[in-house]
């Protein structure tokens, strides 16, 4: 089964996908409208989530992504500062979880 949400706000466009036999929204991936563009996938034990864009909230496997004022933040851990354009993703797969802004992994900031 797969879902696909698309919905526009002030003229910015984003693209939530969700796959697999038993992922639903709710437990899946979830992407509130403030992103400028955001791709998401989830099946059981894995879940992505790649946008841009200086605001935003998106939520992968229980876990929850922030941008805020162009700082990231992955369950209220800072993980530096992004620009408007940057790629952001997010991917849990098992227990191991990595954040990658334009291409290279981030640590969070201590």
């Amino acid at each position: 089964m797969q879902v696909l949400k698309i919905f526009v706000v002030n003229g910015l466009l984003a693209l939530a996908v969700a796959c697999g036999s038993s992922v639903n929204a709710a437990s899946g991936v979830n992407t509130s409208p403030d992103s400028a563009s955001a791709n998401s996938r989830a099946i059981s034990s894995f879940g992505e989530i790649v946008f841009s864009g200086g605001q935003g909230m998106h939520q992968v496997n229980g876990d929850k992504v922030v941008v805020k004022d162009g700082i990231l933040r992955v369950n209220g851990v800072s993980y530096g500062t992004v620009n408007g354009t940057s790629v952001v993703k997010y991917t849990v797969r098992d227990n191991t979880k990595t954040v990658t802004v334009d291409g290279t992994v981030r640590q969070p900031v201590r």
